[in-house]
């Protein structure tokens, strides 16, 4: 697949009804160079449909996270220039799923494909979409994210969990019920009380 022929799928898969979204996931999957050309597309915010990307790859990541683990060093250092609610929302729930399948430790591939440097990417990412203007559901995969990687044992996080604290208390009067019963969540995870 060449880029002129991905933007033509990208640009008419129409509105973002999952059918849509699997119909155009399931054709870059089929495609052995789909998804290498549908990354730069996802990082590329002067692209009108860029989002639609990010939907695409959200599907993908979905069925079979392992096909990311080979970019995912592109993704960390790319994902910070995406700032369309659509597109961050899918992002936001990509980032939840690695650190999830990272923490859990379980899989050599994920550790070895990314490093320290990348999830602190990750985490610089997630505390710009959490003092950003973005709406709850990004937030609430975020702040999964940032809590499980907070969690880890390494000196380079360890701060992690109190400024996600302090984020979510500056914020949760004021947030969503929505925001307000997830950020409660976390900060009990955490070990604090609103």
């Amino acid at each position: 697949m060449n880029p002129n022929e991905a933007l033509h799928i990208i640009d008419h898969m129409g509105v973002a009804l999952r059918c849509n979204r699997e119909r155009a996931a399931t054709i870059f999957l089929n495609d052995s160079e789909g998804l290498p050309t549908i990354l730069p597309i996802v990082f590329d915010p002067t692209y009108k449909n860029h989002h639609k990307a990010a939907w695409i790859v959200e599907i993908i990541a979905e069925r079979d996270l392992h096909l990311l683990y080979s970019f995912l060093g592109i993704f960390a250092s790319h994902v910070s220039v995406v700032k369309k609610d659509s597109a961050v929302r899918s992002l936001a729930k990509i980032c939840r799923w690695i650190a999830l399948r990272y923490v859990n430790q379980k899989e050599k591939l994920i550790l070895d494909a990314l490093s320290i440097s990348d999830v602190l990417k990750i985490v610089e990412v997630g505390f710009d979409w959490m003092i950003g203007p973005y709406p709850v559901a990004p937030k609430a995969y975020t702040m999964d994210t940032l809590y499980a990687f907070g969690s880890l044992d390494h000196p380079d996080l360890k701060w992690v969990h109190d400024s996600l604290k302090d984020v979510i208390l500056q914020q949760i009067q004021k947030g969503s019920p929505g925001f307000q019963n997830h950020g409660e969540k976390i900060l009990g995870k955490i070990g604090v009380g609103s």
